[in-house]
């Protein structure tokens, strides 16, 4: 592991995870600024310097004399269908319909909030959300002060009264780290090295591995043991990130 990187994210005690042929089926980062920010973020720890922002490979990075380029690809935790993971469309899911209801309470005119929501309400409890939400008297409370309100039977809401609106659920990133996720580096790196020719004929050699885990995120809660050995499959260099944590060098 290299130090360096700043180590945020709290580990959870989790129990092993049961490996089957549908899980663990990698999906690609499909948004370049999100790309940047994980290779800007180790960039320090690593002495890395970004070149150029490309496409197959991602990225052209200098590292002291040399210079070498750098695909990246997204890992998530449980089940897969052909287009990603399943869970990581359900947490899109719940957040775009939790993103759509804090548009409409500020179309509305309430105060700018950071709402917490625990639970997975459905359409209905987020209309009496809205309307509770309005009934509060946030004018009178200063930046910081916090209200807890009930939706339903299984819903729990932290409203607190903020300088800019930022809704969103507990269960998108509460869950248990699988500890050993070496089967699922293994399965993104057998998918990458599919174009790996390609990546020599563009940028050389020298053509590197980042595979990410979001931690901040249930469906991004991977982990490896120390020591673990992956197979490179011709990368010169794998590196696995456990966002925000530090960063792990696979040779």
């Amino acid at each position: 592991m290299v130090a360096g990187a700043v180590r945020t994210a709290q580990a959870l005690a989790t129990k092993p995870h049961r490996e089957s042929k549908r899980n663990n089926v990698p999906t690609q980062i499909v948004n370049k600024h999100q790309e940047r920010f994980y290779v800007e973020h180790i960039a320090p720890a690593l002495e890395w310097a970004i070149v150029e922002e490309r496409e197959r490979p991602d990225f052209i990075v200098r590292e002291g004399q040399q210079q070498f380029g750098l695909e990246l690809i997204e890992a998530f935790n449980g089940p897969s269908r052909k287009k990603g993971s399943i869970l990581k469309a359900a947490e899109a899911t719940r957040q775009k319909r939790i993103s759509n209801y804090q548009r409409r309470y500020t179309e509305r005119g309430g105060p700018a909030l950071s709402v917490k929501i625990l639970g997975d309400p459905g359409e209905v409890e987020l209309d009496q959300l809205i309307e509770k939400l309005q009934r509060c008297d946030f004018e009178s409370l200063s930046i910081g002060e916090k209200l807890t309100i009930r939706v339903g039977e299984q819903t729990k809401v932290f409203a607190t009264k903020a300088l800019r609106p930022h809704w969103y659920s507990v269960d998108n990133a509460v869950g248990w780290v699988n500890p050993d996720a070496s089967s699922i580096l293994q399965s993104a790196i057998a998918k990458k090295v599919k174009q790996l020719g390609q990546y020599r004929n563009a940028v050389g050699s020298d053509v590197r591995l980042l595979v990410v885990a979001n931690h901040i995120r249930a469906s991004g809660k991977l982990a490896i043991e120390s020591g673990t050995k992956i197979d490179t499959c011709g990368f010169h260099t794998v590196y696995f990130l456990p966002y925000p944590e530090d960063v792990h060098i696979l040779r």
